[in-house]
């Protein structure tokens, strides 16, 4: 998932997902995205084994008993009109804040970042080979028309998403699940087995916008859920309408009445100056830099997340010069992380190093790299790529993309690299999504193993890089067939080295989220570390004052 801001070009709308976005480059594309073995494809998930869930507004913003009642109207930049209410099919900001208020899944990432817990499941549980997982339902959950939860519904959720005519998200993550042999063994437990050892399927089943459960029958067109709240009213582009649902299984949630998505603005000032007019109640996902522009209004207050969301720039392992990684490692070197991360997001975020997975339990913060203008030097002259010219293909299809890529020319050029920036709009941008030699990207934090599956084994349908080792690609394998915790976090940090020697992003940072909000807004969970708005979607807490 991604960040967004906006600009125009060539007389089209722009934003991160404007009139193309991924989900057309996606489904275009999706011979290849199917060849994923096991995995997630935007799946957000911590470690693999649940835990109690964890409540209500742990960490919520500004102190107060939550008053119910009350409507509460949001405003997010990068609607189009090919956006739907779909389960489990998410490519944009506005899709998967939808999905957070109609549905829930089995378990869910907790907001910041570091922990899975039970929401829908009661527990789900694995054979001690991982070729059999069980899982089995909380009782007396209702979904929106009345109907009862039952494992039938999980199974026609599954089923669902591996279905390669539909082409949702999710369809990686249960590739190794052998629907055809899978038993409802009562109406609230239904058994799965697997086609290889699956140690890692809860984690990839951890978020409620790529996995959230429906029930048998299911219409897009008239969604129907768990979720906290009910489908009122949808046009694609301008404006969604939910309702309370009033048998929401968590007791006393949610405390709105009434929730409305407007996410027909196409650039962040209409949107900031919707809320201070009162039009709407919350900014979600606002630039960094408006954080500066509110600090003095009393009427207003931010909502700033952990650092989780991360824009890399993108280097074809394939393509020439990029195919030798001693100019990989050499543009790597080039870069001043701090002074990146000070230019192009205000200082909002924490230094990275080239490697994914900042909250997942294995991440490896001894890989640390600092500006080595002469060892970039050197590496390039090993090459034989001595006062090397290439073009950076940038658009604003995340929060300081332009202004990083900015940072970089000037900082390539302390090492004798002639870095031709080649500034688009978003449409041009993702047209060649996956073809740019040298660009950038965006993503939402995901532990290590959901990440290689998304970006770095071959089929990953956020593929940019074209990154193909042999050796990672094993170890991937090998991770995701591994039940010990203590194993599997081994071979993350074998795979990370990798990804630090030999990789082909350049990730300067971790860069935070901008929720800017009347303050009359309360109950969204503080310091969330997902990279998702509002402390990763927690509509259920949020209440008016």
């Amino acid at each position: 998932m991604k960040s967004d801001t906006n600009g125009t070009g060539a007389g089209v709308p722009d934003g991160p997902f404007s009139r193309l976005t991924r989900r057309d480059v996606l489904r275009a594309g999706a011979a290849g995205a199917t060849a994923i073995s096991v995995g997630g494809l935007l799946a957000a998930c911590g470690s693999s084994s649940t835990t109690t869930s964890s409540g209500s507004g742990a960490g919520a913003a500004n102190a107060g008993k939550p008053r119910r009642g009350g409507s509460l109207t949001a405003a997010m930049v990068g609607g189009t009109p090919n956006d739907t209410l779909e389960a489990d099919a998410a490519y944009n900001f506005p899709e998967p804040m939808r999905n957070f208020a109609l549905y829930n899944g089995l378990v869910a990432l907790d907001p910041d970042g570091k922990s899975i817990s039970n929401v829908l499941a009661e527990e789900i549980s694995a054979s001690k080979d991982s070729m059999t997982w069980t899982i089995r339902l909380k009782p007396e959950i209702e979904f929106h028309d009345g109907k009862p939860l039952t494992a039938k519904d999980v199974l026609f959720t599954l089923n669902r998403i591996a279905d390669p005519k539909l082409l949702l998200t999710g369809i990686t993550a249960v590739a190794p699940i052998d629907l055809k042999a899978a038993k409802v063994v009562d109406p609230l437990t239904l058994r799965l087995p697997m086609k290889t050892p699956y140690a890692t399927f809860v984690e990839q089943l951890c978020n409620n916008y790529y996995f959230g459960i429906v029930p048998e029958g299911y219409d897009p067109n008239k969604p129907i859920g768990t979720g906290p709240f009910k489908f009122e009213s949808f046009t694609a582009g301008e404006q969604s309408v939910f309702a309370r649902n009033p048998n929401y299984f968590k007791s006393g949630l949610p405390y709105l009445d009434k929730l409305t998505i407007i996410d027909s603005f196409q650039e962040p000032t209409a949107a900031l100056n919707a809320l201070k007019s009162g039009t709407v109640d919350v900014f979600v996902n606002a630039p960094p830099d408006l954080n500066s522009q509110v600090a003095g209004d009393s009427t207003l207050r931010t909502l700033i997340s952990a650092p989780g969301l991360w824009v890399p720039f993108t280097m074809r392992a394939d393509v020439k010069p990029f195919d030798d990684e001693r100019v990989r490692q050499a543009f790597r070197l080039m870069v001043n992380r701090q002074q990146m991360l000070a230019s192009s997001v205000g200082g909002m975020g924490v230094v990275a190093n080239d490697v994914y997975g900042l909250h997942d339990p294995c991440y490896d913060s001894s890989l640390t790299r600092e500006q080595d203008i002469e060892q970039a030097k050197a590496l390039l002259k090993q090459a034989g790529q001595e006062n090397l010219t290439v073009e950076l293909v940038t658009a604003p299809i995340a929060a300081g993309a332009t202004e990083s890529a900015q940072v970089l020319v000037q900082q390539a050029k302390e090492a004798g690299v002639t870095v031709n920036l080649r500034n688009t709009n978003v449409t041009t941008f993702f047209t060649n999504y996956l073809k740019w030699t040298f660009g950038q990207d965006f993503l939402a934090y995901d532990p290590i193993l959901n990440m290689a599956a998304q970006t770095s084994i071959p089929g990953a349908p956020f593929g940019t890089t074209h990154f193909d080792d042999g050796e990672f690609n094993k170890l991937y394998e090998q991770a995701n067939r591994t039940a010990s915790t203590s194993g599997r976090c081994n071979l993350k940090k074998e795979m990370q080295k990798i990804l630090f020697d030999r990789g082909a992003y350049i990730i300067p940072s971790f860069n935070r989220t901008l929720d800017i909000m009347s303050t009359q807004v309360n109950g969204f969970y503080e310091n969330a570390g997902t990279g998702m708005p509002l402390g990763n979607g927690d509509w259920e807490n949020a209440w008016i004052a």
